[in-house]
């Protein structure tokens, strides 16, 4: 279970998935334990597969409950789909939302703003607008395709040829590396940092080994879904 504000999400793997209607219950009675109330109509379920393995996928049985299953979802401000490749729909949304931006900021231009005001205009809505394409780039742009990634450098680029950004202005691969790199040295060295649970222990060793990014355990890749979460790539990332 994890709970942000007044939203919770409830995970369950397909192990326990004939589990999830006691789940629910236990959530509502928590609810009520603690003078919360659980809008129903507000809950929604999605279902993620792998439909690119072998074996045959079966869906779960009908929760009987009031619960529509949903094959895309919102979490915190990024779409994700029930497919392998789940944020195909996010990417659209960065697309779309970067050419009303740019419309707006085309218009400020025309009126006399000048190029460093758009320039810093943009800097800024970078870092904090869910519609940038650097927006929490670090939960999702592992499961992107190459044809996501293309997509959404095309977006700088003609940024960049239409004068509204700096002509230095570095590529979205770089931008995301930079993320992820301060992202996870903040949760290596700071114990208090909320991913710094997540990481694993440094194994005890005898000998002297080379310098490398970090001196951790690296972590099995079972699951092709494994390999593209930020941890896992991030240990992997120029260790060897």
């Amino acid at each position: 279970m994890c709970k942000y504000a007044d939203e919770t999400y409830l995970i369950i793997p397909s192990a326990n998935e004939a589990n999830r209607t006691a789940e629910l219950v236990n959530v509502e009675s928590w609810s009520q334990k603690n003078n919360l109330v659980n809008n129903r109509s507000k809950s929604l379920e999605i279902i993620f597969a792998d439909r690119r393995r072998k074996r045959s996928f079966q869906q779960p049985s009908t929760i009987p409950y009031p619960i529509s299953t949903e094959c895309h979802l919102s979490i915190f401000l990024i779409s994700w789909s029930c497919h392998i490749q789940p944020v195909c729909g996010h990417v659209n949304n960065i697309i779309t939302s970067s050419a009303q931006s740019v419309h707006a900021l085309r218009v400020l231009r025309s009126h006399g703003m000048l190029a460093e005001c758009i320039h810093t205009t943009l800097s800024t809505e970078r870092s904090s607008s869910p519609s940038s394409p650097t927006y929490a780039s670090s939960a999702w742009c592992g499961f992107t395709t190459a044809a996501d990634r293309q997509r959404l450098e095309a977006v700088i680029r003609r940024g960049v040829r239409s004068g509204l950004c700096d002509p230095n202005q570095l590529t979205l691969n770089e931008l995301i590396a930079d993320i992820d790199d301060k992202l996870f040295f903040q949760a290596m060295y700071n114990n208090c940092h909320v991913l710094s649970s997540l990481l694993p222990n440094e194994p005890h060793r005898t000998y002297n080994l080379r310098q490398r990014r970090h001196n951790m355990t690296l972590l099995a890749k079972q699951y092709t879904v494994t390999e593209l979460d930020f941890i896992v790539r991030m240990l992997y990332k120029d260790v060897y």
